[in-house]
């Protein structure tokens, strides 16, 4: 078994130098490998081996080898969660509730786990384990997308049904489930916006990610259809997430154009800077996931400045209107 910490993580601890940020979830991946073989994944199992196994990649973000005992020799009490990503492999649930067992006896924090789509009994499990709630990656936002990146249409045994009902489950013994969205694999607004209300009345949250390139090259016939989206373009779906969350915004709120968002009911006395920050669990930060240091700042970690605001809203309006 295999437990990694995130960068962001470590330099929090003080493990490792590099520029620490206030960052209120602490990170970690279970596994070093996947079993499946989704398009965008730098962790799929048809992508290169890593050379060293103590040092991992998933999304651009670097992790390295901690073991389980580390939760009891390291103080993270000044992190808000803890967050554990599961990679499937066989015997991942084992791993996992050993994990968790280590997590319960150093330290009282909610957990979250983001995990392939389970049975009731499984979360159950889990919820026993002292875990608060759990995030499920479809990743696509519509059927068509899923199946091509992620699904039987690239070689995997996910069914696009069977994540709505792991949802379902989730909710059923959590009270409350994440889902994770990612924009840029080839769905259109329409496609992202009907499926974040369709999320939102069935309880779950949703949490944005904007597809990110990295070092290893997309797999699948689907590939020449997954980009990096344009800010505005990603403004504008965090922006509709929010007053679908925030304000209770329907389908008929949005115009279209095809499948291009082009209008925002009310959105200028609406907005908050708020809708720009990364979405997720309580306390969900993900430093840098979606974005290289330096550059455009997709998933905001920390409150915008009000020029980052000001520029970042002239950006969404500029999408909408050309």
């Amino acid at each position: 078994m295999k437990v990694y910490a995130s960068l962001g993580t470590l330099i929090r601890l003080g493990l490792i130098k590099g520029q620490e940020f206030e960052q209120k979830t602490a990170y970690f991946v279970l596994g070093s490998y996947c079993m499946n073989n989704c398009a965008f994944c730098a962790m799929r199992r048809s992508a290169p081996k890593p050379s060293n196994e103590n040092k991992v990649r998933l999304s651009r973000v670097t992790w390295y080898a901690v073991g389980d005992t580390f939760f009891a020799h390291t103080k993270l009490n000044d992190f808000s969660r803890i967050c554990l990503q599961c990679t499937t492999y066989p015997g991942v649930l084992k791993d996992l509730e050993h994990t968790l067992r280590k997590i319960r006896r150093a330290i009282d924090m909610p957990v979250s786990v983001s995990i392939h789509p389970l049975a009731k009994n499984a979360y159950m499990a889990l919820r026993r384990e002292g875990v608060e709630r759990v995030s499920v990656a479809f990743d696509g936002c519509t059927k068509e997308v899923f199946d091509n990146v992620k699904g039987v249409g690239i070689g995997n045994r996910w069914i696009w049904e069977q994540f709505w009902k792991g949802l379902e489950n989730a909710l059923a013994v959590f009270g409350n489930a994440t889902a994770h969205l990612i924009i840029g694999l080839g769905e259109n607004d329409h496609d992202a916006i009907k499926t974040m209300i369709k999320l939102r009345d069935m309880g779950a949250n949703t949490a944005l990610f904007s597809y990110t390139p990295t070092l290893n090259r997309l797999y699948g016939n689907w590939a020449k259809k997954i980009r990096r989206p344009k800010v505005g373009r990603y403004r504008a779906i965090q922006a509709s997430r929010y007053l679908i969350y925030e304000y209770g915004y329907g389908l008929s709120d949005f115009v279209f154009d095809g499948g291009r968002l082009r209008g925002i009911k009310g959105l200028e006395d609406l907005m908050s800077p708020r809708a720009f920050l990364t979405s997720g669990c309580p306390h969900c930060d993900r430093p840098y996931y979606n974005e290289f240091p330096g550059g455009v700042i997709y998933n905001y970690h920390r409150q915008p400045t009000a020029k980052e605001y000001e520029r970042d809203f002239d950006t969404l309006l500029d999408y909408l209107m050309n």
